[in-house]
C-alpha cells in the first residue's frame, strides 16, 4: 500500500538520526523472522523518545513490520505476555 504525506516535511538532522536508529532496532528485531513483545516495546520506546512520530517512522514499520507479517515472513511472539 502506498502512503501519500503531501505536506511532509524535510526530517532534520536529529530526526534523521533518530529514523536510523529506529530502522536499525527494527532490523535486528526481524532478522530472525520472530518479533517478541520485548521487542515491540523496544521499537515503541524509540519511536516515542523524542513525543512525537513521524510519519517517516509509520512508513518504517510498515515496510520492515507490518508489510512482512502480511506476508507470513515475521510472526509476534506473545508467548511471554503476561
Amino acid at each position: 500500500m502506498e502512503i501519500s504525506h503531501p505536506n511532509m516535511k524535510a526530517l532534520s538532522p536529529e530526526e534523521q538520526q533518530n529514523l536510523n536508529r529506529l530502522k536499525s532496532i527494527i532490523e535486528k528485531s526481524v532478522a530472525d523472522g520472530v518479533l517478541t513483545t520485548h521487542e515491540l516495546e523496544q521499537i515503541a520506546t524509540v519511536m516515542g523518545e523524542n513525543h512525537h512520530i513521524t510519519p517517516q517512522e509509520l512508513q518504517l514499520v510498515h515496510t520492515l513490520i507490518r508489510e512482512k507479517i502480511n506476508r507470513g515472513e515475521l510472526v509476534v511472539d506473545r508467548s511471554f505476555d503476561l
